[in-house]
């Protein structure tokens, strides 16, 4: 039979661990608490910052240390209540720790938008707003990334922006050297050939002299379309290199008869050579034709001197090829009993030299339109091939004829302004300037024939110029 003594015996030894486990779970209870206090102090700080977060955790480490030391949170092991600890762990540091981390991930309310309906925003629309709590990677409001380009402005990558942000048309590498090709339209007009080929004037009566009476004819260049054509290849975002071709040509026709309201009047050829049998013959009817063209052919490399988000200059160097050519016919028929007479001129110039040259744009405002200005000078070496003749178209006879060959210079300077579009991406540019240039030192057609008329052939050079409207496109890739 079991003793009273045995009975307690027993039931102080049942008791005992009850008690340590009560006492146990009342501690870790003020544990949780303390654990519960740091996870709301982690969420206001709300750390955005890795140096933050660590501090965050040890701030937290520290706050269960302080609860375990406040509370009597210290189990010393024995053997006796061994199998208590074994049933029931205690709460360590390292616990408190695991406990508080998934505290820190928590994120029970999303602070942006959905994935799907990203919200972009100009940085500068941008404005603070409180964090709650810690935002994860996955949900960073969608913003344009600022991509520095080479003046250090902000890139769009090549893409139109949206209506909401107010960046870029066209975007951030305004300066930018790509490779293109174009074509334009020209419509132009020549100075310089003019000349006055035939002057009319009356018959007089007996005993007077006859006088002019009437016009004097001038070939005067009209307005001609033209073309020019090219493209280049870039090497990187600052240099290129570039090939053009442009080509003009202009003529014009006239006709000289008799003098009007007379039927004793003449015509009287400016252009024939004196000391001829009928140097001074008066015709009925002259016809001429004048004709002036240019070739001209770049090979240029283009370098950027500065460039910005908003504007840009380069310079060029290379090579130009120039032809420059002129025509002269007229067709005087007889007045009986003088024979028809057939006078030409032709003057011909073929050089090669260098060319220095300047371009830079500006854009106009936030837009995708820009003005522009380009200009450049080359100097030509080349041989100018010049002839005369005169002929009785009746006899077949030369009565006159003289060739002129020369080595000249011609130093050639042409400039062109306009504004253009560009498209948002920068592929497509379209535009409309004014082009003119300035051919010096040409021998010009009214020029060579006085020379040839006075047998005097010195210091003879002119300048030939061409001017017109420009219609530019171009594809950028």
């Amino acid at each position: 039979m079991f003793t009273k003594a045995t009975i307690a015996l027993s039931l102080l030894g049942l008791l005992t661990p009850l008690a340590a486990a009560e006492d146990y779970y009342s501690n870790s209870a003020a544990a949780v608490a303390a654990v519960a206090r740091a996870r709301a102090n982690a969420r206001v700080a709300a750390p955005s910052e890795d140096s933050d977060r660590k501090t965050t955790e040890e701030s937290t480490a520290q706050t269960v240390d302080e609860a375990d030391e406040k509370d009597g949170i210290e189990v010393v092991e024995s053997p006796a209540d061994r199998p208590v600890d074994q049933l029931i762990p205690r709460p360590t540091k390292k616990a408190a720790k695991a406990v508080a981390k998934p505290a820190r991930k928590a994120d029970p309310k999303p602070l942006t938008k959905p994935r799907h309906e990203p919200v972009l925003r100009s940085v500068h629309e941008m404005v603070e707003e409180p964090i709650v709590g810690p935002i994860d990677e996955s949900e960073m409001i969608a913003a344009p990334m600022a991509e520095e380009g080479f003046a250090g402005g902000p890139s769009c990558s090549g893409g139109c922006c949206p209506p909401a942000m107010k960046c870029c048309l066209p975007c951030t590498d305004f300066f930018r050297q790509r490779c293109f090709v174009f074509g334009d339209y020209l419509y132009m007009k020549a100075f310089g050939p003019d000349m006055v080929h035939a002057t009319q004037q009356n018959a007089a009566p007996a005993g007077q002299g006859t006088v002019p009476f009437g016009n004097a004819q001038n070939l005067i260049q009209p307005w001609q379309p033209a073309f020019r054509v090219g493209g280049g290849i870039a090497f990187n975002n600052c240099s290129s290199i570039s090939v053009s071709y442009m080509q003009f040509f202009s003529n014009v026709s006239d006709t000289v008869g008799l003098p009007p309201g007379t039927n004793f009047g003449s015509a009287v050829s400016s252009v024939l050579t004196p000391g001829t049998v009928n140097s001074g013959t008066t015709f009925s009817r002259i016809d001429a034709v004048s004709s002036v063209n240019f070739r001209v052919a770049d090979l240029m490399y283009n370098r950027l001197i500065f460039g910005t988000p908003n504007a840009y200059m380069n310079w060029s160097a290379g090579l130009r090829y120039g032809h420059l050519h002129q025509n002269f016919q007229q067709d005087a028929e007889f007045a009986q009993p003088n024979n028809p007479q057939f006078t030409t001129s032709s003057i011909n110039f073929d050089g090669v030299g260098p060319r220095l040259g300047l371009d830079g744009r500006r854009r106009l405002g936030a837009t995708g339109f820009s003005g522009y200005g380009q200009g450049s000078i080359s100097t030509l070496f080349g041989d100018t091939v010049s002839g005369y003749s005169q002929t009785d178209t009746l006899t077949t006879a030369l009565l006159a004829s003289s060739n002129l060959q020369s080595f000249r210079v011609l130093p050639v300077l042409d400039f062109e302004l306009g504004a253009s579009w560009t498209s948002c991406g920068g592929h497509l540019r379209v535009g409309a300037g004014y082009y003119t240039a300035f051919w010096f030192n040409a021998i010009t057609t009214p020029q060579y024939i006085s020379a040839v008329q006075n047998n005097r052939f010195i210091s003879l050079g002119d300048t030939v110029t061409f001017t017109g409207l420009v219609v530019h496109a171009e594809a950028r890739f």
